[in-house]
């Protein structure tokens, strides 16, 4: 993948310093690169603990302690953990006791939603998360090589042509970006993976849609094993982080910057680097697909987790929550009815073959 030539992001001063903050002698560790990755390891660490224990000690509702109060706290550990809602909406209502009363899923989802609405705190238990700074003009510069294109622009850049009805772009970019007998998960975000309804063969998927099937409106951009793995919270899933087979694509999407600099910026991007499909969420955003073409959970972690993120990508504003192999995308070909809109590819490339 040829992002690290695209765009170069130097490290922050905010690494050093926290090498001799946390460390008093800043030959230890050796480099800031170095430093960074321990110093994320112990906070991820340190979060995730904070949330299992929260999770083990949800009293019973309707027995004098206050649930609902206590939710909320759980909540607020998932999200300093970088857990996403969905995820900690299930994690927690599966952690409720049977009490004097049964709660309901969207009591739980609710409390979640209320408690993600706040702001996490500057200051916990533990050292802030070093985050990479966010690289003044950084991701304006790389808009102006753009000079102006918008979406009529990036569509043309297409190396495929794409449908003229969004609706059969479902199919089109399932038999680009898999491959044959590849299992995809396709559902709500909270869906859990079952084998035959939400995680089905690229085959099995286009003849569904072939038969007017419903869509649904994510798809995980990585294939699944189809075996049981174990999440992040030590949990048996089928569309686990660990269930993924092939390490393809990175997921990334800019919440903050306009539609306009959007189609800019992935134009810009897309005649560079080695980008697999831009999506239109039919909403605000765009979600790209990068190739990673990683061999192993290992090397994700090591060059996609721990140097594209931190490095290239977080400076320039993107979200580093969405840097797990498992991550969602819009599927395009769906309509979202709550927009009237449909999620729709705005470009897509075959992946690049190498003699």
């Amino acid at each position: 993948m040829n992002v690290r030539a695209a765009i170069q992001i130097p490290p922050t001063p905010n690494q050093r310093r926290a090498i001799t903050k946390l460390y008093g002698n800043p030959d230890e560790p050796k480099s800031a690169d170095d430093a960074s990755k321990l110093i994320n390891s112990l906070i991820a660490k340190a979060r995730t603990e904070k949330y299992q224990t929260a999770l083990k000690n949800i009293p019973a509702p309707g027995e004098g302690r206050s649930c609902h109060s206590y939710l909320f706290h759980v909540a607020r550990c998932a999200t300093e953990a970088g857990i996403q809602n969905a995820q900690a909406a299930r994690e927690i209502y599966e952690h409720v006791p049977a009490g004097g009363r049964i709660l309901t899923f969207n009591e739980v989802k609710d409390a979640v939603e209320a408690a993600y609405k706040q702001p996490v705190p500057a200051t916990t238990s533990f050292p802030s998360k070093p985050r990479p700074a966010v690289v003044p003009d950084a991701i304006e510069k790389v808009c102006r090589l753009a000079d102006g294109a918008g979406e009529p622009d990036l569509c043309e850049l297409s190396p495929i042509k794409l449908p003229s009805e969004p609706r059969h772009d479902t199919a089109l970019l399932l038999e680009t970006v898999y491959e044959h007998g590849e299992l995809v998960f396709i559902g709500d975000t909270d869906a859990p993976g079952i084998i035959g309804e939400t995680i089905r063969s690229r085959e099995q998927w286009l003849l569904h849609f072939d038969n007017g099937g419903a869509t649904a409106p994510h798809i995980m951009a990585n294939p699944l094993t189809g075996q049981t793995g174990m999440t992040k919270m030590n949990r048996p899933s089928l569309r686990a982080d660990s269930c993924v087979s092939a390490y393809r694509h990175i997921v990334i999407e800019h919440d903050s910057l306009s539609r306009d600099h959007q189609f800019e910026f992935w134009f810009a991007l897309a005649r560079k680097a080695d980008v697999a499909a831009i999506i239109d969420s039919g909403n605000k955003s765009l979600h790209g697909w990068l190739r990673a073409k990683c061999d192993s959970r290992e090397q994700w972690e090591r060059e996609v987790e721990q140097d594209i993120f931190p490095r290239l990508l977080s400076p320039l504003g993107f979200d580093a929550s969405a840097k797990n192999e498992g991550r969602m995308s819009r599927l395009p070909g769906h309509l979202r009815a709550e927009k009237g809109k449909y999620q729709r590819l705005l470009y897509l490339a075959p992946p690049r073959r190498i003699p």
